[in-house]
């Protein structure tokens, strides 16, 4: 789930880190909010920044309702880390041999969620294999184990009574 959702975060860095690089060449603030503002899109993701070459913040994104935790002054080496709940991430945008600027992400890391989720799933899935092997359960004593029982007790009495009528 974590490598997933980290890759997931990369990919989209790297398109915004694309679709921005006209905006900083051409210092086009709007452009690059209006770039980060599709963010909305994606609930997860609380917080973007675009960062020029010179690590000086050019754009911003932060998710309406989301934590109010600042956005980093400077950008930071290529990477994501996991912070509590949320994952941190850095991409360098880079066009030809040059770095253009960086892309910042914050999304919720939701683990605790998914683990609960996939708990529940489980459990009902458990739940419901049981009621299956009962049911089966009941269907073969009825079916197999009934007939084999009838006649063990014919047979003890058969041996109790010395009824061979039986």
């Amino acid at each position: 789930y974590q490598q997933q959702w980290l890759d997931d975060l990369a990919t989209q860095a790297e398109i915004i880190g694309r679709t921005s690089v006209p905006a900083l060449a051409f210092d086009d603030v709007k452009a690059a909010n209006e770039t980060l503002a599709l963010l909305k899109v994606r609930p997860r993701i609380l917080a973007a920044a675009i960062y020029g070459p010179k690590g000086k913040a050019f754009a911003s994104y932060e998710k309406p309702g989301a934590s109010n935790s600042p956005l980093p002054g400077l950008p930071e080496v290529d990477g994501a880390r996991i912070d509590g709940r949320e994952v941190l991430l850095f991409k360098r945008i880079v066009d030809g041999n040059e770095i253009a600027g960086t892309v910042f992400l914050r999304a919720e890391y939701e683990l605790m969620e998914r683990l609960r989720s996939y708990l529940g799933i489980l459990g009902a899935v458990t739940v419901v294999s049981l009621l299956v092997a009962l049911l089966i359960f009941s269907w073969l004593q009825s079916a197999l184990t009934g007939p084999i029982l009838a006649v063990t007790e014919t047979a003890r009495q058969v041996m109790e009574r010395r009824d061979f009528s039986l």
